[in-house]
């Protein structure tokens, strides 16, 4: 009786064992028989990932180089007309120009839009030979028909301003283009100081003010010329710029890219942008 209690025993205590060895330790994995096979040898080196692109830069106007300057008004018009009275900076000798230019500093005639100039021999005709490869612009070739047409208008039209209108009241009798490179004032009587009239008068394009229906009120907001400033960039009550012409003429220049004209209301406003470095 007692080894039957005791075989009883003895076999709960082995089921016992058994169920607390699997919810234990999990069993060890048998031993292996054979060697595990080795993964085959890779043949060729993987690709590698295709590097990351980075975002293209943006790319930052370059900075204009602006030439400030300022006037004393209360609100700006726009008014680019070079036969009118007190036209925007840089109108005259800066958006058009002059055939020469009178340097008071060393009483010389500096050749610019005309290289050289000749009297004949009994003083009543001048002939100017313009300067090669001048553009307007709006990329038109500039050509002594269009210095003959300037001379004309003001001959012609009342109500007009310019240097050259005293030369056209005055001595000259007639301007013609001899070939686009050769222009000719005939004079009625013997004046060598008209030259100075003449040289003094801004030149403007016949394709574009022959369209214009009053030269005397047209206020010129897109204008055409041959000088260094052309381009009207903006045009406020307050100020306003004009940019580089494009097809200027005269190689590396202007140096800088705008011109930027403020208006303010008084000295002393005017003085205190100056001290705030805001104006040049």
């Amino acid at each position: 009786m007692k080894n039957r209690k005791l075989i009883f025993v003895l076999q709960i205590v082995l089921i016992a064992s058994l169920f607390l060895s699997a919810c234990g330790a999990p069993a060890t994995a048998p031993a292996a028989t054979e060697a595990p096979v080795a993964a085959p040898a890779a043949t060729e080196a993987p690709a590698a990932a295709p590097a990351a692109t980075e975002p293209p830069t943006a790319v930052v106007p370059a900075k204009l180089v602006v030439l400030n300057l300022s006037t004393i008004m209360n609100a700006l018009t726009s008014n680019f007309n070079p036969f009118n009275n007190n036209p925007n900076i840089p109108t005259v000798n800066g958006i058009i120009e002059p055939m020469m230019i009178f340097n008071t500093m060393k009483s010389e005639i500096i050749p610019w839009l005309a290289d050289s100039y000749a009297w004949s021999a009994d003083l009543k005709t001048l002939t100017f030979k313009l300067h090669a490869g001048i553009k307007w612009s709006d990329g038109e070739t500039f050509t002594a028909k269009d210095v003959a047409y300037t001379f004309n208008l003001l001959k012609n039209t009342q109500g007009l301003n310019g240097s050259g209108l005293r030369a056209m009241t005055g001595p000259v009798d007639t301007v013609t283009a001899a070939d686009d490179s050769t222009v000719v004032f005939t004079l009625k009587v013997v004046n060598t100081e008209v030259i100075y009239d003449i040289i003094a008068q801004n030149i403007v394009p016949e394709h574009v003010w022959k369209n214009i229906a009053d030269p005397t009120k047209d206020t010129n907001d897109k204008p055409v010329g041959t000088g260094p400033f052309t381009e009207v960039t903006e045009m406020q009550p307050q100020a306003f710029q004009v940019n580089k012409n494009p097809n200027y003429w005269q190689k590396g220049l202007p140096s800088y890219d705008a011109v930027r004209v403020t208006a303010y209301s008084g000295n002393e406003a005017q003085i205190a942008a100056f001290i705030d470095n805001q104006l040049d």
